[in-house]
């Protein structure tokens, strides 16, 4: 049960998606640009690590997550989880798992954001069932926001702002 929980909370914060109205060309979508950028958003969110800051997920326990991206539509989706508010205490667990992600279409969020939507596809528990989790995306410079919901067959309505995620930094750099 615990498991299913972990994994259910892994799910709800899972990255959130882009649609692309126009042709996919080798997985990436193409046309997906944010105002400011001159590349798809599936380019800028991935080929990289993206790592959130220390946040509460119930009392007592808090926890930092990160997103490793890749272009073929692959990630690996790790949460620490720490006894302190600040994240700096030896690890209580540490939980990875491997997801498949599809850039899908655009949402307006009830901030009034365009965020991307994206499907979600992992296996939980102990029968690995092969689940889709849909998520929004918001991408605003190097920072990723993720959608808030509690219903994983629904694209979320909202962003939520406290969990901010950064572009972490190649080893050497």
């Amino acid at each position: 049960m615990k498991a299913v929980w972990i994994a259910g909370g892994v799910l709800a914060s899972v990255v959130n998606a882009v649609l692309a109205d126009s042709v996919i060309s080798d997985g990436v979508p193409m046309g997906l640009l944010q105002a400011d950028q001159r590349q798809p958003i599936s380019q800028l969110v991935s080929g990289g690590q993206w790592v959130s800051n220390c946040y509460q997920l119930e009392l007592g326990q808090y926890q930092i997550r990160s997103y490793d991206f890749r272009r073929n539509q692959l990630a690996t989706i790790t949460t620490t989880s720490y006894p302190d508010q600040d994240c700096v205490q030896v690890p209580t667990g540490t939980v990875s798992i491997a997801v498949a992600w599809q850039l899908d279409h655009h949402l307006t969020t009830e901030e009034g954001m365009q965020a991307f939507a994206m499907d979600v596809q992992l296996r939980i528990g102990e029968s690995q069932e092969l689940v889709n989790v849909k998520q929004i995306l918001y991408y605003q410079q190097d920072h990723l926001y993720l959608g808030i919901s509690r219903a994983l067959n629904e694209y979320p309505h909202r962003l939520d702002w406290e969990i901010e995620y950064r572009r972490a930094k190649a080893s050497g750099a």
